[in-house]
């Protein structure tokens, strides 16, 4: 978190991208805390002299295990809410396809899923930070 502030007060952005939770649901990190580290991070971004708009990003479902990060996911949304900044729920985003393995197969057809979004779910992510953009 210091080298997060650090990095505010050095390049001034006009935006903030906050999105994180992904390795904290990996992890099994507790919702009260994790939501107190999301404030925290929206807080510091909003402190600045010249204060940035802020869009906060949730985690994207796990492959495998897609509903781990969904609590994180729910938690961020009501932070988003209080803050009153734009989200974008990348755990609905991915999980309302047809099937989440869209999101996370091989584009030339394995069945090998990644721990990752792939680039047409990479595609969807980007189109929806764009939306959400002040």
């Amino acid at each position: 978190i210091p080298a997060f502030a650090a990095a505010l007060a050095k390049h001034s952005p006009d935006l903030v991208i906050v999105s994180l939770g992904s390795r904290d649901a990996l992890q099994g990190v507790r919702r009260k805390l994790f939501a107190r580290t999301t404030d925290l991070f929206i807080d510091i971004a909003r402190s600045q002299e010249r204060a940035p708009d802020v869009v906060l990003v949730s985690p994207p479902p796990l492959a495998g295990e897609p509903n781990r990060s969904e609590e994180l996911a729910d938690a961020m949304q009501i932070i988003a809410r209080r803050h009153r900044i734009p989200f974008v729920n990348l755990h609905t985003l991915l999980t309302a396809a047809e099937n989440w393995k869209n999101a996370y197969g091989d584009e030339v057809g394995d069945d090998v899923y990644y721990l990752y979004p792939n680039a047409r779910a990479q595609r969807s992510i980007a189109d929806a930070v764009l939306k959400a953009l002040p």
